[in-house]
């Protein structure tokens, strides 16, 4: 016996929604017929992109490079322009 898809589990938010050829006849990859599924006709819903923190001044700050980092040798010059985002 054969289970439909469609039960198996809930739609996905991810376009993942394709053609599938077995048994001769035009499928979803969700589970529906290729002429029902809503998804061949409208864009499949994504989640929202998040946005960064509300106090976003640290955020967007420069990394200043800490000379007491290997106090040894300080950093080298090619550490500092890194850890400073390509600033001296």
């Amino acid at each position: 016996m054969r289970w439909p898809r469609r039960n198996a589990k809930p739609v996905s938010l991810a376009p993942r929604h394709r053609r599938t050829w077995r048994y001769g006849r035009r499928w979803c990859s969700c589970g529906l017929r290729w002429t029902t599924c809503p998804d061949r006709h409208a864009p499949v819903p994504t989640e929202p992109p998040t946005s960064p923190p509300t106090n976003s001044r640290w955020w967007d700050e420069v990394t200043r490079a800490n000379p007491q980092v290997g106090r040894a040798g300080w950093l080298t010059p090619a550490q500092t322009w890194r850890a400073n985002g390509g600033r001296w």
